[in-house]
C-alpha cells in the first residue's frame, strides 16, 4: 500500500516534472501527522498555514479559526478520511527516480517513504513547517515519529532510516549530521542536489557520480619519476595493488606532510602505473568549496556508487578538516556520534582510498587507528629533488648547479618550484641568470612567509655574497682539513659537530661547505624554528627536523643552540627540561651529520658535551690568514700584502664576518673596493665588537691566551 503512494504507474515522460503532482500526496501525509498528533501543546506558536492548504479553513479566516480547528478532532479526521479516498496514482520523475533508488541501492519501503518524505516536505514548506511544529508542540517529538504517522511505517524502522548508522546515511544521502539532530526539532534533509535531482529527468548513475566525484586528471610529475622510490611509498603502493587485486580487504590509507611535497601527484601516479580508474572526491562544487561534512557525504555515496566495479581507486584530497576531531573541521553538534559514523564509514568501505593531509595532530587516535596505513610523504634526498626539478622546467633556462643548491636548501618543493616558474616566465628576460634570481626572489618570499629557512645568498649569490672562501682561512681547535676532504670522500658521512666561538668566525659557513662537498642537502634551524609557546609543540617541531633529515639523508646545522640546550640547572619550568630532553634524545640516534653552533658554550647543559662526537673551538683569524682573504678580495693582489699585512694584525678580531660586512657596507655606500677603502672598512667594523677592537695587552693577554 504504501509504494502505491508514490511509486506507481511508472513510465518514462518527457516532460518537465511539475510537484503539483505530488501535491496530492503532500497534502494526505500532513493530515494524517495533523490527526495522530492530537491536540498542539502551544496553538498560538502553531503555524496554521497548513490548515489552509489542507482545506481545513478558509486561507481569510486563518487567524479568528486556527486554534478552533485544531481543537476540532473531528473535522481533522473527517478531511483525512476524504484524502484516503481519493484515486490518485503518482506519476512522473520522482516516481522513477525513487524507484531507481530502489533498485540501485537496494533500498527497502522505510528507505524509500523516508527520501520520498523529505523530498516533498523540501517542495512544500508548509509541510516542513507542520512536521516542524509537530516535533516541538506535540508527542511525535521526532522526524522518525512524523515519518511513521504520515507514511504507516513502523517507528523502528523510520528511526533506523533516519539514523547515523541507517542505509540513507551510509549512502551520505542524508545532508551533514542532520542525523545527529534526531532528539531537536528540525526535520532532516536529504542532500545537496539530491533533493533537486529527484525532481530530474537526468537524474541516475552518472548524475549521482557527477554529484560526489571526477575523474582525476593525470600526473604531471611525482616521486616516483625520480628513480628510487621510499620504502614507506612502496609498501603503499603494495599494498593498494594488493587491496585491487583482492588479495587483502580493502581499507583506507593516509598520506600527510608539508604542503607542495607532492602527495597529491603521487597518488595519481600511482593510480596510473596501477593501472586503475581513478576518482577524486569533490573539493569545489559550482565554485563553492564544499564543507567538511558534504565532502564525507560525497565519499560514501562514492563507495557505494563504486561497489560493483573493478579496479577502481578514490582520492580524498584535502582531507585536513574533514579528518579534524577538534570541533573545527566536521563542525558537528555531536563529536561523540559524528566520530563514531567517520569510523564507521572508514572501517566499512569496500573501494580502496588514498586520503592526502598536510596536518594529522588534531585527528582523533580512534580516527587514525581506522586506516590501514598511515605514512608520512618522505623529504627527498637533493640530488634526485633537483632531478624533479628539472623535469618541471623542462623549458625553463635554469642550471643545473642552481637547481641542486635549491634542492639542497630544503624548504623548496615541487609544488613551489612550479609556482616561481610561472612567476619567471611572465616577468623575467630569457637569460638563465635573470630567470634564477627571479624565482629566488619568490621561493624566498614564500618560505619567509611559512616561516622556512631559505638562503638567498646562496642559491644566486650576488657579486657581493661571492666572496673567496677556504676552509685554510679558519682558525679552529682541532684543524677541521681532515674532517672536511672525510666528509667529502664518504658516500654516507657521519657525525655530530659542535663548533663554538665569537660571531662571524664561520661555523655555520663551514657546515655548509662539509654539505657543499659531501654534496648532501643542509637543513638549517634555529631556535625560532623549533620553539613553541604551546606545551609538546616544540617536541613534535624538534622529531619533525630529525625524522625529515633522516628521510632525505640530509646533514642537520643547529644554529644558535644554546637557546635550545640551556643548562637544566637553571630551569624554572619543566617544559624547559623536556624540550632539552627531547633534543638530546634525538641527536644521540641521529646517524646522518649534526652540526650545533653557539656563541655561548657557558650557557649549554654539560650533558649535551658528550653528545658530540667533535667539538671545534672557532677563534679569530690569524694576520696571515686574514691577508690571504684581504689578497683574495682584490683579485690576487700578492703586491700588497706587506703593506696590508702588518695593519690587519693591529686590528686581531677579524674574522670572516667581518670581511662580508665590510664588503656590503662598501657596495651599500656605493665605495669602490680598493685595498684602501676595504681597510677602512675593516677597520670601522671592528670598532663597533667588543673591545672596540683593542687587543689585550701585558698580563691579561697572557690570561686569555691560555
Amino acid at each position: 500500500m504504501l509504494k502505491r503512494e508514490y511509486c506507481d504507474g511508472i513510465h518514462h515522460p518527457t516532460q518537465t516534472e511539475k510537484a503539483d503532482g505530488y501535491r496530492h500526496l503532500a497534502l494526505l501525509w500532513s493530515a494524517r501527522i495533523l490527526d495522530r498528533m492530537g491536540v498542539p501543546s502551544n496553538r498560538r506558536q502553531f503555524d496554521d498555514i497548513v490548515l489552509a492548504e489542507i482545506g481545513l479553513v478558509e486561507p481569510d479566516q486563518l487567524c479568528l479559526n486556527a486554534s478552533e480547528v485544531l481543537l476540532d478532532r473531528a473535522r481533522i479526521r473527517a478531511r483525512r478520511a476524504q484524502l484516503e479516498k481519493v484515486d490518485w496514482q503518482p506519476d512522473g520523475f520522482l516516481a522513477r527516480n525513487l524507484a531507481f533508488l530502489e533498485q540501485r541501492f537496494e533500498l527497502d519501503d522505510a528507505n524509500c517513504a523516508a527520501i520520498a518524505f523529505m523530498a516533498l516536505a523540501t517542495r512544500f514548506d508548509w509541510m516542513k513547517a507542520l512536521v516542524n511544529d509537530a516535533m516541538r508542540f506535540s508527542h511525535l517529538d521526532s522526524a522518525a515519529e512524523c515519518l511513521a504517522a504520515a507514511t504507516g511505517i513502523a517507528v523502528s524502522a523510520a528511526h533506523e532510516a533516519l539514523g547515523p548508522s541507517g542505509r540513507l546515511s551510509g549512502l551520505g544521502f542524508l545532508h551533514e549530521s542532520r542525523w545527529s539532530r534526531l532528539d531537536t526539532c528540525t526535520l532532516p534533509d536529504l542532500a545537496t542536489d539530491l533533493d533537486h535531482g529527484l525532481w530530474r529527468p537526468d537524474f541516475g548513475e552518472d548524475f549521482l557520480e557527477h554529484r560526489c566525484m571526477q575523474r582525476a586528471p593525470a600526473a604531471k610529475s611525482s616521486v616516483l619519476e625520480s628513480g628510487r622510490l621510499p620504502q614507506s611509498l612502496a609498501t603503499l603502493m603494495t599494498l593498494v595493488r594488493a587491496m585491487l587485486d583482492g588479495r587483502c580487504p580493502a581499507g583506507q590509507t593516509l598520506v600527510h606532510g608539508a604542503p607542495g611535497t607532492g602527495k597529491t601527484e603521487f597518488a595519481r601516479r600511482m593510480a596510473e602505473l596501477l593501472q586503475v580508474a581513478f576518482y577524486e572526491i569533490h573539493c569545489i562544487v559550482y565554485d563553492r568549496e564544499l564543507p567538511p561534512g558534504e565532502r564525507l557525504r560525497c565519499f560514501a555515496g562514492a563507495q557505494a556508487l563504486l561497489a560493483t566495479r573493478q579496479k577502481c581507486l578514490l582520492l580524498f584530497d584535502e582531507a585536513d578538516k574533514a579528518l579534524d576531531s577538534s570541533g573545527g573541521g566536521l563542525g558537528f553538534r555531536n563529536n561523540n556520534r559524528d566520530k563514531a559514523w567517520l569510523n564507521s564509514l572508514l572501517e566499512n568501505s569496500g573501494v580502496p582510498g588514498v586520503w592526502i593531509a598536510n596536518e594529522i595532530e588534531s585527528v582523533h587516535p580512534a580516527v587514525l587507528r581506522r586506516f590501514t596505513l598511515v605514512t608520512e610523504m618522505p623529504a627527498m634526498p637533493a640530488r634526485e629533488l633537483s632531478e624533479v626539478f628539472r623535469k618541471q622546467l623542462d623549458e625553463v633556462h635554469v642550471s643545473r648547479e642552481w637547481l641542486l643548491r635549491v634542492a639542497q636548501n630544503g624548504s623548496v618543493t615541487p609544488g613551489l618550484m612550479a609556482q616561481a616558474a610561472q612567476v619567471a616566465q611572465a616577468v623575467a628576460d630569457e637569460s638563465a641568470g635573470d630567470i634564477e634570481s627571479t624565482m629566488t626572489l619568490v621561493l624566498e618570499g614564500h618560505c619567509q612567509a611559512a616561516g622556512k629557512p631559505f638562503d638567498a645568498a646562496r642559491i644566486c649569490p650576488t657579486q657581493n655574497d661571492r666572496l673567496p672562501y677556504s676552509v685554510s682561512w679558519l682558525n679552529t681547535v682541532p684543524c677541521v682539513d681532515e674532517i672536511v676532504d672525510h666528509a667529502a670522500a664518504s658516500r654516507q658521512p657521519t657525525g655530530r659537530f659542535l663548533m663554538h666561538g665569537p660571531p662571524g668566525t664561520g661555523k655555520s659557513r663551514l657546515a655548509r661547505e662539509i654539505a657543499d662537498r659531501a654534496a648532501i642537502q643542509l637543513i638549517s634551524a634555529s631556535a625560532s624554528d623549533l620553539l613553541s609557546s604551546y606545551i609538546g609543540k616544540t617536541e613534535k617541531n624538534i622529531a619533525r627536523l630529525f625524522r625529515e633529515a633522516s628521510a632525505s639523508n640530509a646533514a642537520i646545522v643547529l644554529d644558535e643552540v644554546d637557546g635550545l640546550l640551556a643548562d637544566r640547572k637553571n630551569a624554572v619550568r619543566t617544559w624547559e627540561i623536556s624540550q632539552v630532553n627531547e633534543l638530546l634524545t634525538r641527536i644521540e640516534s641521529f646517524e646522518g651529520m649534526l652540526f650545533a653552533t653557539t656563541n655561548r658554550l657557558d650557557m649549554i647543559d654539560p650533558a649535551v658535551l658528550r653528545r658530540f662526537d667533535a667539538k671545534i673551538r672557532f677563534a679569530y683569524m690569524k694576520p696571515e690568514h686574514a691577508a690571504d682573504m684581504f689578497c683574495r678580495m682584490l683579485n690576487g693582489a700578492e703586491e700588497i700584502r706587506d703593506w696590508v699585512l702588518p695593519r690587519l694584525a693591529r686590528l686581531g678580531r677579524l674574522t670572516p664576518g667581518t670581511f662580508t660586512t665590510a664588503s656590503r657596507w662598501l657596495a651599500v655606500n656605493n665605495r669602490a673596493l680598493t685595498p684602501q677603502t676595504l681597510i677602512d672598512a675593516l677597520e670601522r667594523e671592528v670598532e663597533y665588537q667588543p673591545d672596540g677592537g683593542r687587543r689585550p695587552i701585558g698580563f691579561t693577554a697572557r690570561l686569555k691566551a691560555s
